[in-house]
């Protein structure tokens, strides 16, 4: 009786203690929102959607921390976990970033309603290029919006409620960017739908975000669920406040990180769990080509990620080339009928910013030290903002500030999850050979993104290669945190299954700050 006893005492501690930690999660979460609710002039905001945002945000995340808490504990399949935990947190990202907040959001959205109009069958361009729309579209444009400050939500209340003009007009933006319409299929479904079913101009932008973020959100449960090894290290990575406020934007953007962290981890399922490896698991290798590499072919290298592939699960040496090597030349193939019309503008003249001086490959090759020199440099430079501008410090056009606390937090997060021990990948590491090989490709992606913005974005007299930005580089992220994977450096699965606890409470701090920064300005 006293073994059961004092059993029974030792489960019930545990239990309290459990119950302890979340209350005091709660109240001090609970605190920093009423700190914040307090900071607000709430004076000078008119109308009852701003109070409703707030309340909105701060029991989204609650709830969600609540659930995050009872993950750690209960025995929840991690993919389930994250389809619960990203659609609340996504919620919240979704209400609190408005239409065209996201880096180039307005050209996105010129482009989704063109490839639109195309599919329903409607006049695509005006005589002078533009992208023609319904008069409702522009009720909700870029102009004033693209910054959200503590007007912007009421105008999205006013626009809410404008009856609908089908009457077609030029959309107020720039001119549809050349890229191939599968770099929008979920945001072109969403506007197809909203106009079938009536919505009016700010709905339909809303419908594009939210189809994106559907989208991001699926690809990501998948990854977590297929790939053997490495789950929490995509789990973490589509918490990142960059990656929820492009995936819950019109941006490409979101395609390129959603669709690649399914594709790494497809692959590392052929890798390390699939057994016999046939024609049809190349399939969704040519979607990755689809999806990503007609938008960004900068991530062409990690398509090579298939030549880790153990050869006797092709059945031998010349099928593992063979299928390999048809494979990449497919991609490469595709990759140069796209980049075609770029090449002349990488020889000749172009204009960056208005100014003609800009960096072009003829001007690279008469100054090769230089060149190199400029892309050495640059990472050095530079890579305090590369972090940043990964994680999300400045989010919106980079003008929205998060304190490096929260960078900080996402860190420690980061490192945990690549030594991390959990789950069915508690005996799975990464080779030295495939390290190896891994971290040529991450090296060969991340001089692919410096080279192209050297001749996209940069001139001949500047002293670093600009416009790249840390989020270019999450495609690769995963692979980055696996090579750091080890067998002396380990951290506990008692450890790792608070992971999507933190990141939950750390999102539940930062939107919070992101709406009080909007609507304080």
């Amino acid at each position: 009786m006293k073994n059961i006893l004092g059993l029974s005492i030792k489960n019930n501690n545990r239990i309290a203690l459990k119950v302890l930690i979340a209350v005091l999660t709660i109240v001090i979460v609970g605190i920093f929102f009423l700190i914040k609710y307090r900071g607000i002039n709430w004076s000078n905001l008119v109308g009852k959607e701003y109070l409703g945002i707030f309340v909105l945000i701060c029991v989204f995340s609650l709830i969600a921390i609540l659930l995050a808490w009872m993950g750690a504990f209960k025995k929840i399949k991690l993919e389930i976990l994250f389809i619960i935990l990203f659609s609340l947190v996504g919620t919240t990202y979704i209400t609190v970033f408005t239409p065209y907040s996201a880096p180039d959001e307005w050209t996105h959205v010129t482009t989704i309603y063109y490839y639109a109009n195309m599919t329903g069958g409607e006049e695509r361009v005006s005589e002078d290029g533009y992208t023609i729309v319904r008069e409702t579209d522009t009720v909700f444009d870029h102009s004033g919006n693209y910054s959200p400050d503590s007007g912007v939500y009421q105008r999205v209340n006013e626009a809410m409620h404008k009856e609908i003009d089908t009457d077609p007009t030029v959309y107020p933006s720039n001119k549809p960017i050349s890229v191939l319409p599968t770099c929008y299929i979920p945001q072109i479904i969403g506007t197809g739908l909203s106009k079938v079913l009536g919505f009016n101009g700010i709905m339909t932008l809303y419908a594009m975000k939210i189809a994106s973020f559907i989208a991001s959100a699926v690809c990501f449960f998948f990854a977590i669920k297929i790939t053997p090894i490495g789950k929490l290290i995509f789990f973490a990575m589509a918490f990142f406040p960059m990656t929820l406020e492009l995936c819950t934007s019109a941006s490409y953007d979101s395609s390129v990180i959603a669709f690649s962290a399914l594709y790494l981890a497809y692959v590392l399922y052929l890798i390390y769990k699939k057994d016999k490896i046939g024609i049809i698991d190349f399939v969704p290798l040519l979607l990755y080509t689809v999806f990503v590499l007609t938008i960004k072919p900068t991530y062409f290298f990690v398509a090579l990620l298939i030549f880790l592939i153990p050869k006797e699960k092709y059945g031998g040496r010349k099928k593992y080339w063979t299928y390999n090597s048809i494979i990449i030349a497919i991609q490469i193939v595709i990759l140069l009928v796209i980049t075609l019309a770029r090449i002349g503008a990488l020889l000749g003249e172009q204009e960056v910013g208005g100014v003609s001086d800009a960096y072009t490959m003829a001007y690279a090759l008469q100054n090769p030290l230089k060149t190199l020199w400029l892309v050495v440099k640059t990472p050095y430079v530079l890579w305090q903002f590369y972090l940043d501008s990964m994680i999300g410090t400045n989010l919106g056009w980079l003008e929205i500030p998060l304190q490096n606390g929260y960078v900080y937090g996402f860190i420690i997060v980061l490192l945990l999850v690549a030594f991390g021990q959990s789950g069915t990948d508690k005996k799975m590491y990464v080779g030295k050979k495939s390290k190896i090989f891994i971290s040529i490709i991450c090296i060969l992606v991340a001089l692919s993104v410096l080279v192209s913005m050297l001749f996209a974005n940069t001139t001949v007299d500047s002293g670093y290669i600009t416009g790249v930005q840390g989020r270019y580089l999450l495609p690769i992220l995963p692979l980055a945190m696996l090579v750091l994977r080890n067998k002396t450096v380990k951290v506990e699965e008692t450890v790792m299954r608070f992971i999507p606890y933190a990141l939950t409470v750390i999102n539940a701090f930062a939107i919070v700050e992101v709406f009080s920064f909007i609507v304080s300005r």
